[in-house]
């Protein structure tokens, strides 16, 4: 697969955003709207629903490929340095799905804005009806998507693990703290996810990635301390 056949791969996911430019297009004596416009498209992309469902399971499953063939991995990066991957590929290959909630958000101010004997109303009703109906079916792949997304920008900021992105594993949150040392007080990040705890340092090439110093797994952690009682 050369770097430019990766393209093949984005028209299709980013061909519905061509259609939409195309809503002022004259039809058989009348204009498009964007009501009858989206619904369309939505009747379209409701018959995909099985394959977005499983969207954060193809992903994964790319991400690790690139790990192990060479071939792949170099592809890859090569088409992240063209212009048209403005993002992180599977950042880039994330955004389809996410704009099911952007659509969503829109159709809803425009019902709003509508009056209800306003010609595009009922298309615009019928059509957040239908994407509400796929938001909610994809509400948990949607979650697993983000997670998945968050997990791969910690990947290329982390220095010094190699498979943060894990089956099970997620993301809860990140802090920063400071440690008390000879030479004062200094900074360290944590990150904390599901099965475990990592805690890093700036690191000293002027980019946004942190050093790892070490990690803890939950499983073999105590908690304990003392914690402020009620007052009553």
């Amino acid at each position: 697969m050369a770097s430019g056949d990766m393209n093949h791969i984005r028209n299709p996911l980013f061909s519905f955003d061509y259609r939409e430019g195309r809503s002022n297009a004259p039809t058989k004596g009348d204009y498009q709207r964007i009501g009858d416009l989206m619904l369309r498209n939505m009747h379209m992309l409701k018959e995909l629903t099985g394959y977005l469902q499983k969207h954060d399971e193809v992903l994964t499953e790319l991400e690790k490929a690139t790990k192990y063939i060479k071939k792949l991995e170099m592809v890859y990066k090569e088409f992240e340095l063209q212009k048209v991957c403005y993002l992180p590929l599977n950042t880039f290959l994330l955004k389809p799905i996410q704009r099911l909630m952007h659509y969503k958000l829109i159709l809803g101010r425009l019902c709003k804005h509508y009056k209800i004997d306003q010609r595009d109303y009922a298309d615009c009703k019928n059509a957040l009806k239908e994407v509400t109906e796929m938001t909610s079916q994809l509400q948990n792949s949607l979650i697993r998507l983000e997670n998945f997304q968050k997990l791969t920008e910690l990947q290329h900021d982390l220095l010094g693990i190699d498979n943060l992105v894990a089956a099970g594993r997620e993301f809860i949150r990140e802090g920063c703290l400071y440690k008390l040392t000879k030479k004062g007080l200094q900074q360290r990040m944590f990150f904390l996810f599901s099965d475990m705890l990592l805690y890093t340092s700036k690191g000293v090439t002027g980019t946004n990635q942190f050093k790892i110093h070490g990690h803890l797994l939950l499983h073999r952690m105590l908690v304990s301390g003392s914690f402020p009682t009620a007052k009553h």
